[in-house]
């Protein structure tokens, strides 16, 4: 996904993070399960990027297998969850958030 970034593939990027699972990766060889949500020509715009950019031939699969593990996105949301759930325990913000009814966390900064 880094290397996607740094060539500048913003669409390849977005719909690998939020469309795929990844089943396996090997050097030169990968395998998805898409999720419905995913443009019909993802593979093939892949493996076009992968092979211009590496200059290395790139096998790439798609698979109706409900194998692999969950999407970026949903790695990213799991993990902002957990985060406003161990922040919203603290002392300070449980206070805030009992003091007024109906609130909620919206965004964490951990800068």
């Amino acid at each position: 996904m880094a290397r996607l970034d740094k060539w500048r593939e913003p669409v390849l990027h977005s719909q690998l993070f939020n469309h795929a699972r990844l089943v396996s990766f090997k050097e030169e060889h990968a395998v998805f399960n898409l999720l419905e949500t995913a443009q019909s020509d993802l593979i093939e715009k892949l493996i076009r990027v992968l092979k211009e950019k590496t200059g290395k031939p790139w096998t790439v699969q798609a698979t109706s297998i409900e194998d692999g593990q969950p999407t970026l996105a949903q790695v990213a949301a799991d993990k902002e969850a957990q985060l406003k759930k161990e922040v919203s325990e603290g002392p300070l913000v449980k206070c805030v958030l009992e003091s007024f009814p109906g609130s909620k966390i919206e965004q964490i900064d951990e800068r």
